[in-house]
């Protein structure tokens, strides 16, 4: 049997699956998690291929948290905007509170990262692969900190691909299945999906994306409740759903 072959099973046919059409996403972590099922799903050579993956401002990379995204959005509210946005710094507290890690400052000028890695993966990861029209406004490369072995030690599980999907070899890359991605103007997490998105289609993987421009991170939280539901909420949903409708 080939990959993404699978005949359906007596079970399959009562609860109404078809295996062959299954798609897998998420928002913001959740758009991690599915992004490495998807890629563990690769080398499940006896389940069927995901025939979709969708994926929300997702955190893709915990290798640089200075991309222009980071830099642009990474402390203060959305000005003019009524609601505020994640920081770079709870991102890192976030992703690694259950380690207790000290050393958030130093980590958000990437002190972590061992600097052999980061020339390995600048082929992939850097502010040069972010179009001109999204660097806007942005200081250019910070001053980096000192690499500091101890939290390199400390984060070694987030530089690896289940939690930083964009570190992953093209050969895994190569096999993903059709990916929408869907990146907000006002988020940290917008350059992490510009990163993904020109990473499958460098390696032939059809991709939809959406750019929200008058949207923030967490917006899709906000669906059903109509008192507080913004415009970016709405049409956020619609575009996933056409997606959806499509396949």
């Amino acid at each position: 049997m080939e990959q993404g072959d699978y005949e359906r099973g007596e079970d399959d046919e009562l609860n109404g699956v078809d295996p062959n059409r299954i798609v897998i996403g998420g928002d913001s972590t959740g758009g991690t998690y599915a992004a490495a099922v998807a890629h563990e799903l690769v080398s499940q050579v006896d389940l069927p291929r995901l025939r979709a993956q969708i994926l929300i401002d997702s955190f893709l990379q915990a290798l640089d948290f200075n991309l222009p995204s980071y830099q642009l959005y990474h402390s203060s509210p959305i000005a003019g905007h009524p609601c505020p946005i994640i920081s770079k710094k709870v991102v890192i507290w976030l992703g690694f509170r259950t380690k207790k890690v000290r050393g958030v400052d130093a980590m958000m000028k990437n002190a972590h990262v061992p600097e052999a890695m980061r020339v390995n993966y600048n082929k992939w990861i850097s502010a040069n692969l972010i179009p001109a029209e999204f660097k806007l406004k942005c200081s250019g490369p910070l001053v980096l900190a000192l690499f500091s072995e101890q939290l390199y030690e400390v984060c070694k599980p987030a530089l690896e691909t289940k939690f930083s999907p964009l570190l992953a070899d093209d050969e895994v890359i190569r096999q993903l299945p059709e990916t929408f991605i869907m990146t907000c103007k006002y988020t940290v997490f917008r350059d992490d999906g510009l990163l993904y998105k020109k990473r499958l289609e460098d390696n032939g993987v059809p991709v939809t994306w959406h750019n929200l421009q008058d949207s923030f991170h967490g917006n899709f939280y906000l669906v059903d409740y109509p008192l507080i539901e913004f415009q970016c909420t709405g049409d956020a949903v619609k575009q996933v759903i056409h997606f959806l409708e499509g396949l």
